[in-house]
């Protein structure tokens, strides 16, 4: 059985149900977010010419698991903090 959303909820439900599809929709958001982030990593790694090695080596992330995630777009390579690091570093390069 489904759970009805927004309006039909009753408001004493209505903010459990909010947190509960907010933590439900989490990995899939991240995931998301972080493929986005990609793309403007990739942008901005053509643009500086900073190496692959270089950002790995600064940020200290795993050198397979940043290629992994560059290459392949596996978003589970790299948390959402390396993530946004990774682009303030490229973005002050």
């Amino acid at each position: 059985m489904r759970l009805p959303a927004g309006p039909e909820l009753r408001p004493e439900y209505a903010e459990a149900w909010r947190s509960y599809v907010s933590r439900r929709d989490a990995a899939s958001r991240d995931a998301r977010l972080k493929l986005e982030a990609r793309e403007r990593v990739l942008a901005l790694e053509a643009e500086k010419g900073v190496t692959r090695y270089r950002m790995a080596k600064v940020l200290g992330l795993n050198p397979g698991n940043l290629n992994a995630f560059l290459v392949q777009g596996n978003a589970g390579k790299l948390s959402l903090d390396k993530v946004f690091q990774l682009v303030r570093y490229l973005e002050a390069a």
